[in-house]
């Protein structure tokens, strides 16, 4: 499994009493799940590939301080 993540966050300070904090996040993901082998020339089992995954998730927030 391969995970990649940016995460970018800034902060403002609004006045004497409140800041406010935002940002966006970011992150990929990549699944080989691999493959299910049969133990010996014997078995029942044959071989299954599981496959490959791919997902991505966005964010973006906000929120206000009290200082």
């Amino acid at each position: 499994m391969n995970h990649y993540e940016v995460r970018a966050t800034l902060k403002q300070r609004v006045n004497e009493k409140n800041s406010l904090e935002y940002g966006a996040d970011f992150v990929l993901y990549n699944l080989d799940r691999g493959s299910v082998l049969p133990f010996s020339e014997k078995s029942l089992i044959s071989e299954v590939k599981l496959g490959k995954e791919k997902g991505i998730e966005n964010s973006l927030f906000i929120q206000t301080l009290m200082i």
